[in-house]
């Protein structure tokens, strides 16, 4: 599968683009699929003898042919986009059984307005793919089927009636405060930085998340902090439920809560805490871990043990094949900095 991946993850290049002369024509080529975030400014796209008006914040998705982009207003088009060869779609078809092809039929195009944490991730993503194209050992293809993942599921999430519940204000909140998390907050500064009650803040953030505002930056504190000082005293650290109560396999990614399940029997792992946004993650981490031939598992526990600090981890296994498993994992612990990057940015919630 590496050897596959390595065949064309150089022919999947990244650009960012600003308007200089009010159009910008996409060339008329055959076997290159696109897909394009807009930062900044509007602009017409013209293709096959159709318009559509595209504006700040929407991913558009470009089966192989040209076009003509024209800036509609006085601010110039800002762009962020991938393009790679047609040919890589039915390859991750038949690796990874993903089939992505429907998505970039020739000449068709797509635009999809998702939330802002969705295109902020994508956004992320790309400026990592550009970064690391000067790199001996790119991992473009890598970039490439994380983004797809991403662009599938927002696909998926605006065709069907039973999409995961969104709420884009909490994701507003929670980006907010991931990105300020060292400064000291109340409650009622951040809801009146939204323009909201800190009463129902409250209650939103804990049915949107599973959890308070308090828990949350708690959280992102103590894991800052901890292994900085455990490796500062000189201190070893057992990572208890690394699996996260068994939310870091594949137990629950088609969505359902089997009947033999911790969610099911509603001890510690409650059937609300698998919440759509966290089926979105886990599928986005199992997607990376398949490209690295790995389980979903076999990632989160060579995910903990990458740290110096970290001496072990105590996992709760009921069957041997679950050992089996994480045993495994010690075949491909290893992480290269563009996979830390990319699992950095499908955590950075």
């Amino acid at each position: 599968m590496k050897a596959e991946r390595e065949k064309w993850s150089g022919r999947v290049t990244a650009k960012a683009l600003r308007f200089q002369t009010g159009q910008y024509e996409l060339a008329e080529e055959e076997e290159i699929c696109r897909i394009i975030l807009v930062s900044g400014g509007s602009f017409t796209l013209v293709r096959g003898g159709e318009s559509l008006l595209v504006n700040p914040g929407c991913v558009l998705l470009l089966g192989p042919g040209g076009g003509l982009l024209q800036q509609a207003g006085h601010i110039a088009p800002e762009l962020l986009g991938c393009r790679f060869p047609a040919g890589v779609l039915p390859v991750l078809k038949n690796l990874m059984q993903r089939d992505f092809m429907p998505l970039f039929e020739p000449g068709a195009q797509t635009a999809l307005y998702g939330p802002v944490q969705w295109s902020g991730r994508l956004r992320t993503l790309l400026e990592m793919m550009r970064a690391a194209m000067p790199e001996q050992d790119y991992p473009g293809g890598l970039y490439l089927l994380l983004i797809l993942h991403y662009v599938e599921q927002e696909c998926l999430a605006e065709s069907s009636a039973a999409a995961r519940p969104r709420n884009e204000t909490i994701e507003q909140v929670c980006a907010y405060l991931a990105a300020n998390y060292r400064q000291k907050f109340s409650l009622t500064e951040v809801a009146a930085r939204f323009y909201l009650s800190p009463y129902y803040l409250s209650r939103l953030f804990r049915r949107v998340t599973g959890q308070s505002i308090v828990d949350y930056l708690n959280n992102r504190r103590i894991e800052a902090a901890l292994l900085p000082a455990l490796a500062d005293q000189g201190i070893g650290c057992i990572a208890f439920s690394p699996l996260a109560q068994g939310i870091l396999t594949d137990r629950y990614l088609q969505g359902t809560i089997p009947e033999d399940s911790r969610a099911a029997r509603g001890a510690f792992l409650k059937p609300e805490q698998i919440t759509a946004e966290r089926l979105a993650a886990l599928r986005e981490l199992d997607a990376l871990a398949r490209a690295r031939g790995l389980t979903l598992a076999r990632l989160a526990l060579a995910w903990v043990l990458r740290h110096a600090t970290m001496s072990s981890v105590l996992i709760g296994a009921s069957k041997t094949a679950q050992l089996d498993d994480a045993v495994g994992m010690l075949k491909n612990r290893h992480f290269s900095a563009g996979e830390c990057a990319a699992i950095d940015a499908i955590l950075a919630l």
